[in-house]
């Protein structure tokens, strides 16, 4: 019976000694995911100031749109879309945008938006677009413009992309 237990153990050890190299290289062919950073995120913020809150008919105001990039990443391929409602046509518009950034503007005296674009905003930077509108001779109006801002880039708030402001005409 001795025997029989030792010759047991031999074929059990030779059996686990068979099975050992395997279970070491199986720990370490298969490690634990390496541990990568988080998908990039662009937090973008719109924000939409009138130049007055009063207006008259044949007057001038304008809306200022800012763009700003929380970070943490830069977003790349920025849209920003501003738009206006009400009884007023575009005069002019203009900004400051990072380098490579174009504008579409409407024709002078014509209705519709003002889209811009950029490759990149970096964490911090800021894209701020501007545009004069001429108010129609139509009095106890709301001229509202609205601005939204997007990107190719994941962003963790979209609550805060879009804004708008709004301008009595008397």
């Amino acid at each position: 019976m001795h025997a029989h237990l030792s010759r047991l153990s031999n074929v059990s050890l030779r059996a686990l000694a068979a099975i050992a190299p395997f279970a070491v290289f199986a720990f370490v062919a298969v490690p634990a995911p390496p541990a990568w950073g988080a998908d990039p995120s662009a937090d973008l913020v719109a924000t939409v100031e009138p130049s007055f809150v009063l207006a008259y008919p044949g007057g001038t105001f304008g809306f200022g749109v800012t763009v700003t990039n929380n970070g943490p990443d830069a977003a790349s391929g920025v849209t920003v879309s501003e738009t206006w409602y009400g009884a007023s046509t575009f005069l002019i518009g203009g900004g400051s945008a990072p380098a490579g950034a174009a504008c579409t503007l409407p024709p002078r005296g014509g209705h519709g938006s003002v889209t811009c674009t950029t490759p990149s905003l970096a964490p911090g930077a800021s894209m701020s677009v501007g545009l004069t509108l001429h108010v129609l001779g139509i009095h106890n109006m709301t001229v509202t413009g609205s601005a939204t801002a997007t990107s190719a880039t994941p962003d963790p708030n979209t609550a805060n992309n879009s804004a708008s402001a709004w301008v009595r005409v008397e």
